[in-house]
């Protein structure tokens, strides 16, 4: 991301298929729950969240939880990570949660100290 723009947030189907169907919704940060919301209720994937051929429903409110603090995270440690990837997470049934399967966290350089005189004597 830009250092002169806030954080994005992005949410939508995991693993290779996001790639494929680009179904995917996107935020500044910070989201509320509301924006997480909107959010899910973006995706074209959306109606499996209702449950599908007779599977229950899954735990959309667990999504926007973990949006909204995803969100809150990124905004927090944005001086020292440039970016925070989960990809993916498993969405339970409803009440049930997620499980995020694999994260990864893009450290920032940091900034020269221009401060002190580093060179070697």
């Amino acid at each position: 991301r830009h250092h002169e723009y806030p954080p994005v947030v992005l949410v939508g189907l995991g693993g290779t298929l996001v790639e494929l169907y680009r179904d995917v919704a996107m935020r500044l940060a910070p989201i509320d729950r509301n924006d997480g919301e909107a959010m899910t209720r973006q995706l074209r994937v959306a109606p499996i969240f209702a449950g599908l051929r007779g599977k229950p429903p899954l735990d959309q409110a667990a999504i926007v939880t973990a949006l909204v603090g995803l969100s809150d995270l990124i905004l927090d440690v944005a001086e020292c990570v440039e970016e925070i990837d989960i990809n993916p997470a498993v969405v339970r049934s409803a009440g049930m949660g997620l499980a995020v399967v694999d994260a990864r966290a893009v450290l920032r350089a940091p900034a020269p100290d221009r401060g002190s005189d580093s060179r070697p004597r």
